[in-house]
């Protein structure tokens, strides 16, 4: 079986993996809390805010687990990408 992926595609995938990494998880959280912080200070029912606040808090922790689930999947593309790599010439 063949697999012909263009070098664009192949580049490209290693500058955007290259740039995402733990920062983004740390850029995610930090709007996380921005978001929290203006819901606290806006007026407004607050059982409907901390219910709110809550469901944020939650996707807020699950950042990293999906994080580390996509890395995973990342890193497999990219083995499979320099397998084609060491292996075009043939």
């Amino acid at each position: 079986m063949t697999l012909l992926v263009p070098r664009i595609i192949v580049d490209e995938f290693q500058i955007k993996t290259v740039t995402g990494s733990p920062n983004q998880v740390r850029r995610a959280s930090a709007h996380f809390d921005q978001v929290k912080s203006a819901i606290r200070k806006a007026d407004g029912d607050k059982r409907q805010k901390d219910r709110i606040l809550d469901y944020l808090s939650d996707l807020d922790h699950r950042i990293p687990i999906l994080g580390g689930a996509a890395e995973g999947a990342l890193s497999q593309i990219a083995a499979i990408f320099v397998f084609i790599n060491d292996h075009r010439s043939e």
